[in-house]
């Protein structure tokens, strides 16, 4: 094992270009350029060249060192200086200006549409922090920062005693003793895992087990901690990990928690150890990266009947998109989705779903909001006389049905249609996603405002139409527009 790690931290080391020898052929420059550069305005205390990487309408999240989420360029200026990054810490009694900090890119990690990135900031000792990234084509669109997990109550114990981390041994041991039936000890039943890079993933303990014989074998990472994310019930982890093979490398795993075991899990590859390993991969963000100020691009707001939403990274066709769902919601005689904003991409929720409803959003006040997937590009159906893409209209749909129904759904409401449809629960994580109800109210009411040439039903198998028709009506009140009817168009 140390030779292996000694290999891997000598090849490995930090992503800065003149370590790398960085050129222009060599993969992922790009990604290491911008964060190379962003640390050095940090080094630097300029808060607001750092801050000038986010694009217009580009949002930080702070709460994991106790700050809140700050939008736009000149809001997170300020919010910068007031972190580590540009101040230590108060404990450290500094009260003379900024101190001369040396912030490095330790480590860089990237997805296709995102990066995982580990600065180091040292002041009178290292202090380590975590950063997810999702980059457009004009900057940061948004960072949530992850703080180190030291695995001690006292942190002055990081340099005495080797840290504690009890469910990261425990996912270590799972995973070395290859025995499938062992993973829903840290894995929720209805687990989704990711290759972030390759868009790749799998759903539910069973096709993760399959993947278990032939996985390559993981080790504890080269350093002592863990970097969380805990903010109200929202729990997350990001960990790293040698993995052996005949090229031993680095990879980054996030993991979202409920009640103590994964529901999601995304893997994010290492720059250093793709270039040495197989010198180069799939394209990304980074491809051709040049950050450029684009003003079409940021938070506009629509009204939609006295309802003003904000659009976030949205041209003028999602404006439309939006617009167009919302109408199926009045066609269909249901109060309106109150949501305070609906996201496109790219955003660090894209890794998980093409689509995401949000209860409580703490960039809005902890109001509803809603993210849907898809750029521009991706909103042509390709059909003569047929304005959206099946898929998209049925995301969109069904994440405003989540919206709907936190505002409309009381417990009687949800048993009544527990029961109707045979379930036993609403939203258990521990359950695969089409057996919760509330995945199967969501479908239906997307089902049921589509229209007859649009509609589409996910969870197999598919009940058949009278049966969808009554299950709407139970959570609605109202007739579906999508009809049973073979001559009608549902419009």
């Amino acid at each position: 094992m140390s030779l292996v790690l000694a290999v891997v931290l000598a090849s490995c080391g930090r992503s800065n270009a003149e370590q790398d020898g960085a050129s222009d052929d060599q993969w992922a420059h790009e990604a290491v350029e911008l964060f190379d550069t962003i640390a050095a305005d940090l080094a630097d205390a300029d808060r607001f060249a750092a801050a000038a990487h986010f694009a217009d309408s580009g949002v930080l999240d702070l709460q994991a060192w106790g700050g809140g989420v700050h939008a736009g360029r000149l809001d997170i200026a300020e919010a910068l200086g007031k972190t580590l990054y540009i101040e230590p810490r108060a404990a450290s009694g500094w009260r003379s200006g900024y101190p001369d900090l040396d912030v490095d890119v330790d480590q860089l990690f990237l997805g296709a549409h995102e990066a995982v990135v580990r600065f180091d900031a040292h002041l009178f000792v290292g202090v380590p922090w975590v950063q997810l990234y999702a980059v457009g084509d004009d900057g940061v669109a948004s960072s949530r920062l992850y703080t180190e997990d030291l695995g001690h109550v006292d942190p002055a114990m990081r340099w005495t005693d080797a840290p504690q981390h009890p469910f990261y041994d425990r996912y270590l041991e799972v995973w070395s003793s290859g025995d499938q039936r062992r993973l829903g000890e840290v894995y929720a039943g209805g687990v989704e895992v990711r290759d972030a890079l390759r868009d790749r993933h799998v759903v539910g303990l069973e096709q993760l087990g399959r993947t278990m014989s032939g996985a390559t074998e993981i080790e504890a990472g080269p350093w002592p901690e863990l970097f969380r994310y805990d903010v109200g019930d929202r729990h997350e982890q990001i960990a790293v990990f040698q993995r052996g093979g005949s090229c031993p490398s680095l990879e980054a795993r996030r993991w979202v928690f409920v009640d103590g075991l994964i529901v999601d899990e995304t893997r994010y590859e290492h720059v250093p150890s793709v270039r040495r390993c197989e010198g180069s991969s799939v394209e990304g963000w980074w491809t051709g990266f040049e950050e450029s100020p684009n003003e079409e691009l940021g938070i506009g707001t629509i009204a939609i009947d006295g309802q003003q939403i904000d659009v976030v990274n949205a041209f003028a066709r999602q404006d439309d998109l939006v617009r167009w769902l919302f109408e199926r919601y009045d066609l269909g005689s249901l109060a309106q989705p109150q949501v305070a904003a609906v996201w496109f991409p790219p955003s660090v929720d894209c890794s998980v779903a093409e689509g995401i409803a949000k209860s409580e959003d703490e960039r809005f006040d902890g109001r509803h909001t809603i993210t849907l997937c898809f750029t521009v590009d991706q909103l042509s159906s390709g059909w003569p006389n047929r304005q959206w893409p099946t898929r998209v209209v049925h995301q969109g749909l069904h994440e405003l049905a989540h919206v709907w129904m936190y505002d409309h759904l009381d417990d009687l409401d949800r048993r009544s249609f527990l029961e109707r449809v045979g379930l036993a629960t609403w939203r258990d994580p521990n359950v695969f996603w089409p057996e919760r109800g509330i995945e199967v109210a969501a479908e239906t009411i997307a089902w049921g405002l589509a229209g007859s040439e649009r509609a589409e039903y996910l969870i197999q198998p598919v009940p058949d139409c009278e049966e969808l028709a009554a299950r709407f009506a139970l959570l609605t009140g109202e007739r579906a527009l999508t009809t049973c009817d073979a001559d009608a168009d549902g419009a």
